[in-house]
Formats: C-alpha cells, sequence, structure tokens
C-alpha cells in the first residue's frame, strides 16, 4: 500500500546536459560470486519485523532486509516490471467465488531455516496480527480491504480460506493485500522471551486471539529494532527467502549468504552480496567513480547534485567508467501538489473555483521542467496514476490540461479578473459564468500561499519555474518553507496554506494496483488536502470492489484537480558493465531488490 517518501537533496544543473564518464579504478567485487551495492544514503536497515508502523516502514527496510530474508505470499516487482512474479511468490494464486465475497488460496510446501513447513497457520499468524493491531502495520487503510473488509478466515494444512463482508475487486485484494502478508513461524509466536502465545492458532476476531496478537505484536516490536540481534537464531529462524543475513554492523553495512533451505524456484547464482550504508549521496558518487561498488541506484538530482560538490566546475552530470551500465525507470508513483481544502473556507477560497485550479494546471511547462530540471531523466504527470500503468489497468488518457498559458489567461479574465499592479484582481464578483466565483468579493487578489519543505534544491529549481509561470500569467504564490512534516499536517489544518508540496509526491509501492481510497477519497488515511467530493468517493468505491479499470477515476481527478500534477523523476541505476541480471539491471518501479537475479 502507498506510503510517503521524501527524496534525497539534490543540488541542480542548469539544463540538459549528456551523461558524462571517468575511470573507475577498480570494481568492488574480487571474486564472480559476490557483488556490492549501495543502500539508500542516511536510511540504513534498523528493523526486522515485517509487521511495521509507518516509522519503519522504508525500502531499506523493506527491500534491502526483511524481503530478501522473509517472503511474501505474493511478490509483485522484477526488473523493470511491475507485474506478479509467481516463482518469488509462496502462495499459488487464488480463487475467488462468483460473489467476490470468499477466496481461497493454497501456499507451496516451503521450509522455514528453523525445518518448519509454512502452512495456512504461517498465514493466518500474520492475518491475525493485522486483524489486532490494524494501526501497527503501516499499509493499512481503515475500513477497506484487510483487515477491514475482512469477515472472517480459516486455514486447514496448507490452504486458506478468507471470508468478506462485501464484494471485493480480486486484483485490488491481491496486489494490494495479500501481498503485503508475511507468513511467520511459530517460533516467533510468543508474548515475551520466555512464554509462548496463541496467536496463530486461533481465529480472526475472537477476542482471545485478539488478546493474544496483541501482545505478540507488542513484544515483537519491541525487540525488532534491535539491530545487534537481526543475525541471532530467532529472527533466523523465519528465513525462508533466498539470503540469509550473516552480518550487520552499527553503521548499517549488511553482508547476505545463500540459504541453502531456499524453497523457491530462483536459487541465487551468487554465493553473497555485501550492503554499504552511506550517509550521503556524495561519498556514493566517489564510491561509483572509483569502483568500489557494483551497483548504485539514484536519482537525477542526486547524482547532479552530488557531481557537484564532489567537483563544483563540473557542469554535468559524472557518471561511472565507461565499463558500466546506466539505466533509468519511472518508479511506481506521482508527483502531486495537493491544495488544502481542509482549513479554506470554500465559499470565500479561491482554491475553490474549479476554472482556477484548471488554470494553474495549464500554466506548468512540464516538457520544459522535464528538461532543464529534471535532465530528460521524468516524465510528465497526467493525473494520479503512475507513469506505466497497462490499458487493462486503466491507462491514462490524454493530458486533461495540457500546457497553454494563453488559454489560462484568457480562463481568468473570462469570470472576471483584470490585471492590476501585476496580479490579477476580481472585477466582476458573482456567481454568473463571466464571475469571478461563489463568496470572491471585488478587489480580491489572485494571490496564493505555498508551503513546502526546503530540503532539495532541486525540488526547489522545480518551484520556482512554476512559480514564475504562475506570475506571468497575473496568479501570486507565495512560497514558505517548513518541515516535511509540518507541510502534510498544515496541508488540511491551516489557512494560510492553499497549496502543499514536498519533493516525493506519493509512491504506489508496494501496491501494484495504484487505486485512489489512500489519497482522494473522503475518508483517505493520505488525503493530506482534505479534499471530498462524491462523484469521486463512488469512482473509488467502484475499483475496489468491482473488477473495473481505473480509468474513469484517473480521468475525473485529473479534471476536477484535488491536486496539481507535475513531473516525476525517474531512477537511474549504475551497475558495473560485466554484472548482468536475468530480469535486466533498470530500477524496479516498486522498488523491488531481487539480487537472486544477478551474476557476472
Amino acid at each position: 500500500m502507498p506510503k510517503f517518501k521524501v527524496a534525497v537533496a539534490a543540488l541542480l544543473l542548469v539544463a540538459a546536459v549528456p551523461l558524462m564518464v571517468v575511470s573507475a579504478s577498480s570494481r568492488a567485487s574480487a571474486s564472480p560470486t559476490s557483488m556490492t551495492v549501495a543502500e539508500a544514503p542516511g536510511a540504513t536497515p534498523n528493523y526486522i519485523f515485517p509487521f511495521m508502523s509507518c516509522a519503519f516502514d522504508t525500502a531499506n527496510n523493506v527491500n534491502y532486509l526483511q524481503r530478501l530474508l522473509y517472503q511474501p505470499l505474493y511478490w509483485y516487482g522484477a526488473g523493470s516490471s511491475t507485474a506478479e512474479v509467481p516463482s518469488l511468490s509462496i502462495a499459488n494464486e487464488p480463487v475467488f467465488t462468483k460473489s467476490r465475497t470468499s477466496a481461497t488460496f493454497t501456499v507451496k510446501p516451503w521450509r522455514f531455516a528453523n525445518g518448519q513447513y509454512v502452512t495456512g497457520h504461517s498465514v493466518l499468524f500474520f492475518l491475525n496480527l493485522w486483524v489486532a493491531d490494524p494501526t501497527g502495520f503501516c499499509p493499512s487503510e481503515p475500513g477497506l480491504g484487510i483487515p477491514g473488509e475482512l469477515r472472517g478466515a480459516s486455514a486447514t494444512g496448507n490452504t486458506v480460506h478468507l471470508f468478506f463482508t462485501h464484494p471485493v475487486d480480486p486484483a485490488w485484494i491481491v496486489s494490494n493485500f495479500l501481498s503485503l502478508i508475511t507468513p511467520l513461524p511459530e517460533t516467533w509466536d510468543r508474548a515475551s522471551a520466555h512464554s509462548m502465545a496463541r496467536c496463530s492458532a486461533g481465529a480472526p476476531r475472537v477476542a482471545a486471539t485478539v488478546a493474544s496478537c496483541r501482545a505478540v505484536a507488542s513484544y515483537l516490536t519491541s525487540i525488532a529494532s534491535a539491530t545487534s540481534t537481526f543475525t541471532d537464531a530467532f529472527w533466523r529462524s523465519g528465513v525462508d527467502g533466498p539470503w540469509i543475513l550473516s552480518t550487520l554492523d552499527a553503521s548499517g553495512n549488511a553482508t547476505f549468504g545463500v540459504n541453502h533451505s531456499y524453497s523457491g524456484s530462483v536459487h541465487p547464482r551468487l554465493t553473497s552480496f555485501t550492503e554499504v550504508a552511506y550517509r550521503s549521496a556524495v561519498q556514493e558518487l566517489r564510491d561509483l567513480e572509483s569502483g568500489v561498488l557494483d551497483v548504485g541506484n539514484l536519482d537525477f538530482g542526486t547524482l547532479a547534485g552530488a557531481a557537484a560538490q564532489v567537483n563544483p566546475a563540473t557542469t554535468a552530470v559524472q557518471a561511472l567508467s565507461p565499463t558500466d551500465t546506466i539505466t533509468a525507470a519511472a518508479p511506481w508513483s506521482v508527483a502531486y501538489m495537493p491544495f488544502n481544502f481542509g482549513a479554506a473556507d470554500l465559499e470565500r477560497s479561491l482554491i475553490g473555483q474549479a476554472y482556477v485550479r484548471a488554470a494553474m494546471q495549464m500554466d506548468i511547462d512540464q516538457a520544459t521542467i522535464v528538461k532543464n530540471v529534471f535532465g530528460g531523466y521524468a516524465t510528465a504527470g497526467a493525473g494520479p496514476l503512475p507513469a506505466g500503468v497497462s490499458t487493462a489497468m486503466g491507462a491514462p488518457a490524454s493530458v486533461t490540461y495540457p500546457y497553454d498559458p494563453s488559454s489560462a489567461a484568457s480562463s481568468l479574465t473570462s469570470h472576471g479578473w483584470r490585471t492590476s499592479g501585476g496580479v490579477l484582481t476580481c472585477a466582476n464578483p458573482g456567481t454568473g459564468p463571466d464571475q469571478c466565483g461563489a463568496g470572491i468579493a471585488a478587489g480580491t487578489s489572485m494571490t496564493l500561499n505555498l508551503l513546502m519543505p526546503d530540503t532539495s534544491p532541486l525540488f526547489v529549481r522545480e518551484i520556482n519555474v512554476l512559480v514564475a509561470g504562475w506570475k506571468a500569467i497575473g496568479i501570486q504564490v507565495n512560497v514558505e518553507f517548513a518541515s516535511y512534516g509540518q507541510v502534510t499536517t498544515a496541508c488540511s489544518t491551516t489557512p494560510s496554506a492553499q497549496l502543499c508540496a514536498w519533493d516525493a509526491g506519493w509512491s504506489y509501492a508496494p501496491a501494484a494496483l495504484p487505486t485512489g481510497e489512500s489519497l482522494f477519497a473522503t475518508t483517505g488515511s493520505a488525503n493530506i488536502g482534505a479534499f471530498s467530493d462524491a462523484a469521486i468517493d463512488a469512482l473509488i468505491n467502484q475499483t475496489v470492489h468491482a473488477p473495473v479499470p481505473l480509468t474513469h477515476y484517473a480521468k475525473a481527478v485529473s479534471t476536477i484537480l484535488p491536486a496539481l500534477f507535475i513531473p516525476q523523476g525517474e531512477a537511474l541505476a549504475e551497475t558495473a558493465k560485466s554484472l548482468q541480471s536475468t530480469v535486466g539491471l533498470a530500477p524496479n518501479p516498486l522498488g523491488s531488490f531481487t539480487p537472486a537475479f544477478y551474476h557476472w
């Protein structure tokens, strides 16, 4: 399910430039049976239990630690694809009843490292935890899917039965909920270091099961951040993935060896690999340049900023040596700037006028931003669906409001606005088709306040381009800076901020189906701008409770505009030329890391 993610700060290039190369003195791996990869700077693995709150739900914890050891029921994402990977999935495909109110699936005969088979009760263990403590698991969406619409569940042998309170969309349940479930071993079913519990044996929502599971959740979460224990027998007992954590030092550097008891069909071709911790992108770039690393995943801003700090005289991104491969991919994300509908009086607020929001979207020159700010490594935003969605899923239609500053300006003047001192003011108040709109008094200035963090120079540069464009058509946008947390909180609570932005937008990963219940439903857990629209709610409800493509929902959102959509930066991977992967070297859009496919 979706999560907010903060991008790494970066310096900028004034215009798009070709990638340049520098010589690498050596390759990190002295042996063709190992490789060295970079962790995301400043975010080392620090939580091992795959049931975690949002405070620990990071890419380094999930993709670069937990899922290497503990496999989810359904694995999504390998190479450049966001599709399910059956060979990495523990469960066989579920079968839903015709009413779509129940489903049955079987788990494959895999074993945990302690010798125990993965069974239906291994799945029920996680399900029971989720039902007992829904707020303890970050991807939860209150009232929806699992556990919100899970009426009950049972397990016999390797078979699991799920029962729902309403008809559900099977693809939504599998890709956005079942894919998040990690089968857990009986050795973890304990309320303390010295007392076992019965969380895995009971049925969901039964009082005794709930009480037992809450005790288990409390105990395991209390010990899951003790990094010195991550290689202990306790945490190793639950390993069913292709790798075992061999070492993890205080700095976050980790080494992984092969799990020779792995039951899956994709066995590692390497015998080990190392993850290197970094505090800054500058040092990571230095190690990429010198060949200390075999693999580094960075975005354009990080590369540009780090290169400028390594060599301030350079005017181009410094890449690796000619023996390295550079690949790029659009992440499973959208970059957007939500309007603040929560604290504003919509009858007197400029953002309550649909034509004002449309004019602002029409005045965003995305092509220029992609070229001059992102060096070409970005994709123009067309609405709430990420780049690369399939036609069956609901491929984005044409952009609703393409760049057209003349039409944007004409729309504003046709609604009664006139320029005064370079800023539009309302000259024709009222609610008619040629008037400013309900609650807007004569003389009102077309002035908005934008709240944003200033941690990323790349993003600041992008916002400056947007503000300059709006100013050219008479919209004055005043930029104020705050922390990331303050921005996301204030966007629905502070009347002085009408527009909010942060440099990471919204990531749908690890969810594979980019539905809108979190972002734009009235009750959405990540509805930062407190947007509410009955038609949008109805469309979202359709897409999660029936196999309906997302096309109509996406079109409605991009037309109504609860937020402005801007370019989404791409991820870049730099890989040693001789290092190969059977699924390709491009960064995975979902952030999935699959070292079992790598080989020299």
